[in-house]
């Protein structure tokens, strides 16, 4: 599938099925695209489109620290690139993040806002544990360990799996961690 250039150097690596309103799907850290396998199935409604933020899967990674305003800027970026003025976006866990400040920073571009998963901060005991875990799996290189718990734990099939790992090991460490 396409790699379109979001700034001379940084590419971002998309998937793109149907061609109704365009719907684009943002993944949490040290995931990719893959997660939103099945949203493809409403592409006889939508124009469904998945991407990698910098640092994950096949797109590139630039010399800035990856923040959100920096993820939201190659949001409007990439959206530029493929000639979309105004889109519905989906935000899945942390990705919610990128898409919520996307909205505030950029109104005019948003058709609808959805937020899959996500939360406002790291609150609840099981949460921060969570985080904590996958935090200190980053910050020791033990980024297999994390890829497999997350492949695990979004999987449909075997199948779904082993692209998820795959996926996952993909991602760019300190990319990862910045976001996190």
């Amino acid at each position: 599938m396409p790699i379109v250039k979001i700034s001379s150097s940084l590419s971002t690596y998309y998937e793109s099925s149907g061609t109704d309103s365009p719907v684009v799907f943002i993944h949490p850290p040290h995931m990719g695209h893959n997660v939103f396998k099945y949203q493809h199935e409403l592409s006889d409604h939508f124009r469904v489109i998945t991407y990698d933020i910098q640092g994950h899967g096949r797109s590139g990674i630039s010399c800035e620290k990856v923040t959100i305003s920096r993820l939201t800027a190659d949001l409007s970026a990439f959206l530029d690139a493929l000639g979309i003025d105004q889109v519905t976006i989906v935000g899945y866990s942390a990705g919610g993040s990128i898409a919520q400040d996307f909205a505030l920073t950029h109104p005019e571009r948003v058709k609808a806002l959805v937020l899959s998963g996500g939360f406002p901060q790291v609150s609840t005991f099981i949460l921060k544990k969570q985080y904590q875990l996958g935090m200190a799996l980053v910050r020791t290189g033990k980024r297999e360990l994390l890829s497999k718990l997350l492949a695990r734990s979004h999987k449909v099939t075997k199948e779904d799996q082993r692209m998820l790992l795959d996926e996952c090991l993909q991602a760019h460490p300190q990319s990862a961690y910045d976001f996190l």
